[in-house]
């Protein structure tokens, strides 16, 4: 995770940039201790972590189903089958993330920053 974290500021390199800046005004001394308190409280730091999580989760999310079975979308799903769903479908979709699903936008996590036409779904986020 941490290299893909990299690899998505260095090809955007102003969320490298900003996070350095980030860092330099809270931990001045770079040799000094790192505060879990006020690493919790950096914003882009977070927002990173956040989006790039979110666009490289190789994770599914497995369920058994109920014995009885299960109705999903018109057909019914027997007992005991095991379904799942990618959670790169859902991190990538527009109804949960907008605008622009695919893009690293980490601004998407920080409240107000894109405006009212931005979507981050946080209960889809897995």
């Amino acid at each position: 995770m941490l290299t893909l974290a990299f690899y998505f500021m260095l090809v955007q390199p102003k969320y490298y940039l900003e996070l350095q800046a980030e860092l330099d005004s809270v931990f001045a001394d770079r040799s000094g201790h790192l505060d879990p308190t006020a690493l919790s409280g950096l914003n882009l730091l977070n927002a990173i972590i956040n989006e790039t999580l979110r666009l490289s989760s190789p994770f599914f999310l497995p369920r058994i189903v109920p014995s009885g079975g299960f109705v999903l979308d018109g057909r019914h799903i027997p007992g005991g089958t095991t379904v799942a769903i990618a959670t790169h479908s859902l991190h990538t979709s527009p109804v949960h993330f907008s605008p622009m699903p695919q893009d690293f936008l980490p601004e998407r996590w920080i409240p107000g920053v894109l405006g009212k036409e931005c979507h981050t779904d946080k209960n889809a986020f897995m």
